[in-house]
């Protein structure tokens, strides 16, 4: 029979936190991103959309987090049309 194992959940340091926002944003910036703003736990990213012959470029933008638990997770910010 198996055996179920309770997972704990221990809070991470802010130090924890601030050092896996780094390594994410690190990640982030090799594949073309840029740090908009930043925060010792969130960051909003933007990417350069390509360019559009009769209108500007449409950026893209990711916001990420990493929660208390220490777990980087990342969201692609949508924006309202016109």
């Amino acid at each position: 029979m198996a055996e179920v194992l309770e997972s704990q959940s221990v809070p991470a340091t802010l130090l924890a936190r601030t050092q896996e926002l780094a390594r994410t944003l690190e990640h982030k910036r090799a594949q073309g991103y840029t740090v908009e703003s930043q925060t010792d736990t969130t960051a909003v990213l933007v990417i350069k959309g390509r360019k559009r012959r009769f209108r500007s470029s449409v950026d893209s933008r990711q916001i990420v987090t990493v929660d208390e638990l220490g777990n980087a997770k990342v969201q692609k910010v949508e924006v309202a049309g016109d």
